[in-house]
């Protein structure tokens, strides 16, 4: 199954994710790369900026590859550490609330 603009499938989870997060407003940061990903010979742009933005919470672009995206290359890569930091926060204000 390919995903691209507006597939269904992502349209559907995008809007199931918001119904099952709305009553607790979850911190939301998503990231884009600015690289282009080598494909064979050619060098493409797998998600575009539109399509990488979900409309809520914060944007942002890093300097890095599609894959680099879908798989840090370590636990000292920043996007590990950026998702880490959201958890933890996350996991921080749950504590507190009870």
């Amino acid at each position: 199954m390919e995903i691209c603009k507006d597939c269904p499938l992502v349209l559907s989870l995008q809007d199931s994710w918001s119904a099952a997060t709305a009553p607790t407003m979850p911190p939301v940061r998503s990231v884009v790369e600015t690289c282009r990903t080598l494909m064979s010979v050619l060098y493409l742009r797998i998600v575009s900026v539109d399509s990488a933005d979900p409309g809520i919470g914060s944007l942002s672009g890093v300097d890095v590859d599609h894959r680099e995206i879908c798989k840090p290359s370590g636990r000292t890569c920043l996007l590990y550490r950026e998702l880490m930091t959201l958890m933890e926060t996350a996991l921080q204000q749950l504590l507190h609330q009870q």
